[in-house]
């Protein structure tokens, strides 16, 4: 695997410990045929750490079982080879690009994940992806992983255009569509409207008749109490006015009596 390098205290400088990609596999009537791609910063030393892992039986990768069931036990010579070499800039996406190529060329490597139980599974389908990959990049024609890349990116590109085009004019046609039922509404809405409105005008002057007529009515009653209290005040001043006049003609008929009694009074002492 790839060596970040630190500085003096331990921080990440961005840069990586130069390093390979490697291959594994064996020489068949002088063909090179590989079994597994790696990648690792320790140039000199890979190889025999993998020998020494698969003289130990180790069994942390696929590839040392593999090595020791098909490989030695059929005394075949393995070794490795190295395809390429990257600097302090890190090995980028070339392991991956290696393998792809590898597989397109329909050779069998042994690159699956080992994991527990739990990671068996998504091991297997990475690993089954990659075959789906590399199957769809031969019938594409594709050798290069970066480039099937770059088409499906292309190919992502113009499907969202296009998406986005049709998309567009389903949006225009359904706006289109909204304007002319919005413009058949408003018409059948005038129409009715129209009639709604010639109702309202018969309604609301058959509402102010009504109106009229019961103002009329209060006022014609207001003006008959108006003259029926002043009548009633006439009748109480007349009333007034004859009790008055009968209690003055009350009063000067008393005195008059009054009057002739002293007078008869007089008379008889004078006798």
């Amino acid at each position: 695997m790839a060596k970040k390098i630190k500085d003096q205290f331990g921080r990440d400088t961005g840069q990586w410990e130069p390093g390979i990609i490697y291959e594994l596999g064996y020489y068949n009537s002088n063909h090179w045929v590989p079994f597994y791609v790696g990648e690792n910063y320790k140039k000199q030393q890979r190889l025999g750490q993998h020998k020494s892992l698969v003289k130990n039986n180790d069994t942390s990768l696929h590839v040392y079982d593999y090595i020791r069931n098909d490989i030695e036990s059929n005394n075949i010579e393995w070794t490795m080879e190295v395809v390429a070499e990257y600097g302090n800039e890190g090995p980028t996406d070339q392991e991956d690009e290696q393998i792809m190529r590898r597989l397109v060329e329909g050779y069998e490597l042994r690159n699956k994940k080992k994991g527990n139980a739990n990671w068996k599974e998504k091991f297997e389908e990475e690993w089954n992806e990659k075959l789906r990959v590399a199957e769809d990049m031969r019938q594409r024609g594709f050798t290069s992983y970066k480039k099937y890349r770059e088409q499906l990116a292309y190919e992502q590109r113009e499907r969202q255009i296009a998406e986005a085009n049709a998309q567009r004019r389903l949006n225009e046609q359904l706006e289109q569509q909204r304007q002319e039922t919005h413009q058949a509404y408003l018409a059948a809405m005038s129409a009715v409207e129209l009639k709604m409105h010639q109702r309202k005008l018969e309604l609301e002057g058959k509402r102010q008749a009504i109106i009229d007529e019961a103002q009329k009515r209060a006022l014609a009653s207001k003006i008959e109490r108006e003259k029926q209290d002043r009548i009633n005040r006439i009748k109480q001043q007349q009333q007034a006015a004859r009790a008055q006049a009968d209690a003055q003609a009350r009063a000067e008929r008393i005195q008059a009596e009054t009057q002739v009694t002293k007078q008869d009074v007089s008379t008889l002492y004078h006798s």
